[in-house]
């Protein structure tokens, strides 16, 4: 009598967005047809490969999948989804931003950090909404970047961008919001470094240097 009082309880619950794991050996192999099939907007989360229990024990290799409609559906509506795949009930989402970021475990540190651009996704959703950084998170990647600029000697704003754009997206995707201190101080490297070569410059190559400007 309590698992039909408790199913029923299950049944009137309704939201937009609901969240379920999927365990690919049990999936159906269009699994990921299915879901587009349905005509609304989904996030997937990187294979969750590397988790472990509490005794250290790898569990079996899943997804996360978020569900977000555009009108309230009902936990029986959504059974019938994960019936079809064959995989656990769905739970309603409650906070979206903080399901979305537990897919690769950003808050969790002391869980596998997965790769955010393996997060995969499937109508209009803007990840970056999601991810924003913190105050905190955003002096470190500027440490970092700064860090990086004067190991590898760059003082080119150019080749700061072509570097993250194709090695770190974090970082490229601060620099297309908010890069004016780190262009700044690169442009100040920049003149420092050129005012510092002509200074050692011999006079006779500051002369010859003059010349060859008027003979122009």
């Amino acid at each position: 009598m309590k698992n039909i009082i408790s199913q029923s309880k299950e049944v009137e619950k309704r939201s937009r967005e609901w969240v379920f794991i999927l365990y690919p050996e049990s999936a159906p192999a269009d699994w990921k047809a299915k879901l587009k099939e349905l005509h609304t907007v989904f996030v997937i989360s990187p294979i969750h490969d590397k988790d472990v229990d509490e005794t250290g024990k790898l569990k079996k290799p899943h997804h996360h999948i978020l569900l977000s409609f555009n009108s309230v559906k009902s936990f029986s509506q959504v059974k019938a989804i994960t019936d079809e795949l064959n995989q656990p009930i769905p739970q309603i989402c409650h906070n979206k931003t903080a399901q979305i970021r537990y897919f690769i475990h950003l808050d969790d540190k002391d869980k596998f950090q997965y790769k955010r651009e393996d997060i995969e996704t499937y109508g209009q959703i803007d990840l970056n909404t999601f991810f924003k950084f913190s105050t905190d998170e955003e002096l470190s990647i500027v440490d970092e970047i700064l860090d990086f600029c004067e190991v590898s000697g760059i003082v080119e704003f150019f080749e700061l961008v072509d570097y993250v754009r194709k090695n770190n997206r974090d970082w490229f995707r601060y620099i297309n919001k908010s890069a004016w201190l780190i262009r700044e101080y690169l442009k100040s490297k920049h003149f420092h470094q050129k005012e510092k070569s002509q200074k050692s410059l011999p006079k006779n190559d500051i002369d010859k240097m003059i010349n060859e400007i008027e003979n122009l």
